[in-house]
């Protein structure tokens, strides 16, 4: 899991007694856009790689912080804002999709053609709010048509 503040972001990576190995067996190193923690446990090697953040860090101020059984990655952000995500395939996703609705195959398209192209590049929970939000608008849509008809 993860979090943020407008200047940091943190990342939870879970990891049984990593808080008893030695401080060289944990080593973080930080990238532009990315990072990659190891861990060394019982003579095997484990790691977590980011490699696409959603935005630059500051490599020199981040930091990892060891507990007992989990590793926390301390990002300094390299300007106060607030990331769409933790990497930025949400953000290239959107300026692919808005590139091919001013250039490519969705210009000129219609909503219905618009609506059908995000649904068919939308995540699971995405397509969950998206069937959400058109059971409420049938549902508006049907009690609307009821109160004409009985006016």
């Amino acid at each position: 899991s993860w979090d943020q503040s407008s200047t940091g972001v943190s990342i939870y990576v879970p990891f049984d007694g990593v808080g008893r190995l030695p401080e060289q067996d944990v080593q973080v190193e930080f990238r532009d856009i990315g990072f990659l923690l190891t861990i060394q446990k019982d003579g095997k090697k484990h790691w977590y790689k980011i490699p696409n953040l959603c935005n630059p860090i500051d490599v020199g101020a981040s930091r990892k912080s060891v507990k007992t059984d989990q590793v926390v990655v301390k990002l300094r952000k390299q300007r106060a804002s607030s990331w769409s995500d933790l990497t930025d395939d949400k953000d290239r996703q959107q300026r692919r999709r808005e590139y091919r609705i001013q250039h490519g195959d969705l210009k000129g398209a219609t909503t219905e053609e618009l609506l059908a192209d995000m649904y068919k590049n939308a995540t699971d929970e995405d397509r969950a709010g998206l069937r959400d939000a058109m059971r409420v608008n049938r549902e508006k849509r049907e009690e609307d048509a009821r109160k004409a008809t009985e006016a």
